[in-house]
C-alpha cells in the first residue's frame, strides 16, 4: 500500500489588523503565484495585499486628524500607528 501525498489548498489573504478575507488577492500556492505579474498578485493601492480597504480608509482619515491636531498620537491605536507613519 503506497501513501499519497496530498497537498493543502491555499488560505484566504487576510488583513494584518482586523484579520477579515482581503479582497483581490488571489487564493493560489507559492508556485503559482511566481508565476503571476505584480498587479496580478495584489490590488495597486495603498497597503494593497496587507490592509483591507475599511482600515486603510479609517488610516487615511486618523491621519488627517493627526496632522490638524483634532487627535493625539495617544488617542490612535498602537497597531495603526506603524502604518500612519509609512504613509507620505
Amino acid at each position: 500500500m503506497v501513501k499519497s501525498k496530498t497537498s493543502r489548498k491555499p488560505s484566504h489573504a487576510v488583513s494584518a489588523i482586523s484579520g477579515s478575507k482581503l479582497q483581490g488577492v488571489p487564493k493560489r500556492t507559492v508556485s503559482q503565484m511566481k508565476k503571476l505579474s505584480k498587479t496580478q498578485k495584489r490590488p495597486e493601492r495603498k497597503f494593497g495585499g496587507v490592509l483591507s480597504h475599511k482600515i486603510v480608509a479609517q488610516l487615511i482619515k486618523e491621519k488627517a486628524r493627526l496632522q490638524t491636531g483634532v487627535i493625539g498620537e495617544d488617542e490612535v491605536p498602537i497597531t495603526h500607528l506603524q502604518y500612519i507613519k509609512k504613509m507620505k
